[in-house]
């Protein structure tokens, strides 16, 4: 399954990595427009949630339901956190699941309406 290695600081450098990752997804399946090359790696969503966990839910339930990833992805997010931190930097985090539980590779960019701690 491809993939983009992002540095943990998140930077310019990252957002092409993804910007060069999506490119060379749309030249593999040339009879596909970016539009939906867009729709199917990068989704992007404004929230209003209250808290990480409702946030995490919220959004562990979507990707399930849009069969990207599989039942227990939702656990995984949570077992990867207590591992490790999700933090990046200026407030941006990256959480995500164990690899096992992923259907198909999707980046969702969630804009929060106010910050959560």
């Amino acid at each position: 399954m491809p993939g983009v290695n992002i540095s943990i600081n998140f930077t310019q450098k990252d957002l092409g990595r993804i910007r060069h990752f999506l490119v060379q997804q749309y030249q593999l399946a040339q009879d596909v427009s970016m539009e939906v090359l867009y729709k199917n790696y990068l989704l992007f969503f404004k929230d209003d949630s209250a808290s990480s966990r409702e946030l995490l839910q919220k959004y562990c339930r979507f990707l399930q339901e849009e069969e990207y990833v599989q039942e227990g992805f939702y656990e995984s997010v949570l077992q990867r956190m207590k591992s490790g931190g999700t933090y990046i930097a200026r407030g941006i985090a990256l959480p995500h699941g164990l690899k096992d539980k992923v259907l198909a590779s999707v980046i969702l960019m969630i804009r929060l309406e106010h910050p959560i701690e």
